[in-house]
């Protein structure tokens, strides 16, 4: 419950856009490997994620015009300095 209030208050505030302004040309590498295929997600919830949650994920993911790029492409991009702004690699 305090780590909802946290993150609710982070979201009024404008704390979550401050940091996406402060990192945008860093490379964010989102790493999902346990999607639940069906109740994994309720005896196992700390390595399994309901599908629901995931495509909620990917939605925001699409929604905030993430760019989401292939790990070889973004670490090229990161050698030749043309990264775009708040790239994505999912895994």
């Amino acid at each position: 419950m305090i780590k909802q209030a946290a993150l609710q208050i982070l979201k009024l505030t404008g704390g979550f856009s401050l940091a996406r302004s402060l990192s945008k040309q860093k490379l964010r590498i989102l790493c999902y490997h346990g999607i639940a295929l069906d109740d994994e997600h309720r005896f196992k919830p700390a390595l399994f994620m309901s599908t629901e949650r995931f495509h909620q994920r990917m939605q925001t993911i699409a929604d905030q015009h993430y760019p989401v790029l292939s790990l070889g492409d973004a670490l090229q991009r990161l050698d030749n300095h043309t990264l775009p702004d708040n790239a994505v690699v999912l895994t």
